[in-house]
This record gives structure tokens, sequence and C-alpha cells, in this order.
């Protein structure tokens, strides 16, 4: 679920960037034409000088509000609690009285933050899916690491009468 709202978070950070920056430029360049126009002034000109330093320090601000230091993108994550919220969420969100089972083999799987992102996507596309079919059986979420390829993540998701899977690597190439 994570992975959703840091998609959100980017979303709503370019907008406020890209507004907010226009308006710091627009800010930006009438200040110097401010400056420019106040230089026999001294008091004005103080003034305009102010206003500079201060739109700066804004720019600053709201760049250190917008890029945080980000986590490092080897930074592990449990799955169970990430496909937990997925769940209930779509539970929540979609009204649904269908019941869902997880599985998690092994049940204490972390993962990489990059391929926990890349599952939750997929798998909450096939919620999705099943949302649009109207399915109010019982839901089963399947997440294993397959049996005869450990290099290899398998999910299922299944209803009654439907049944969603893929696989993942669980190694990038040139990875150790």
């Amino acid at each position: 679920m994570s992975g959703f709202e840091d998609d959100e978070r980017r979303r709503v950070t370019s907008a406020l960037h890209e507004e907010i920056g226009q308006a710091l430029t627009a800010l930006r360049a009438n200040n110097a034409f401010l400056l420019r126009q106040t230089a026999a002034r001294p008091d004005l000109h103080a003034a305009a000088r102010d206003v500079e330093i201060q739109g700066a320090q804004i720019a600053r601000s709201l760049h250190a509000l917008l890029h945080p230091a980000p986590l490092p993108e080897e930074a592990a994550q449990a799955l169970q609690p990430q496909l937990h919220e997925l769940l209930k969420s779509w539970q929540d969100s979609s009204r649904q009285s269908a019941r869902c089972r997880l599985e998690i083999r092994p049940p204490h799987l972390v993962l990489p933050r990059d391929l926990s992102l890349t599952l939750c996507r997929m798998i909450h596309e096939a919620l999705q899916h099943i949302a649009r079919q109207a399915l109010t059986r019982p839901v089963s979420l399947s997440v294993r690491v397959a049996d005869d390829d450990p290099a290899v993540l398998r999910w299922e998701l299944a209803s009654e009468s439907l049944c969603l899977a893929a696989s993942l690597p669980l190694a990038t190439e040139g990875a150790p």
C-alpha cells in the first residue's frame, strides 16, 4: 500500500513544485525589477532586498519539504503488513463483503522496496479487476517463493470463478 501512497505523494509534490515554483519565479522577477528601481532609495531598496531573502528562504524550505531525504532503494520491506493493509483497504474502498485469505511463504518474507512496490501494484490491479466483476465470494491471495526456483516469487489471487497469477524474479540481473 505504501507504494500507492508514494505515487500519490510524488504527484502532489510535482503539482506543488510546479505551481509554487512558478509563483516564486514571478516573485523573483518582480523583485529584481524593484531592486533596480529602488537603487536610489535605500529604505525601499532594503525592503526589496528583504523580500528577495525571504523568497530564497521559502524556496529552500519548500524544496526540503517536497524532497525529503529518500530511503535507500535497497531498504527491505516486510511483505505481510503491506499485503494485509492492501487487502483491508480494498475491502473498505470497494465495499467488498468477501472474506480475504492471505498466505505468504515463507511467512516473514522480506523484499527489496522496488520489488515490493511492483508486487503490490500488480495485486492491486488484480483486486480492482475482481471488484469490477462484482465478485463477492471469498478471495484468496497467495504469495510464495517458488518451490522449483528460489529466485522466483509467485503470486496468485483467486476467487470461486476467477484466478489471476504471475511470477516475478527475486533478483535482478547483475545482483549478487
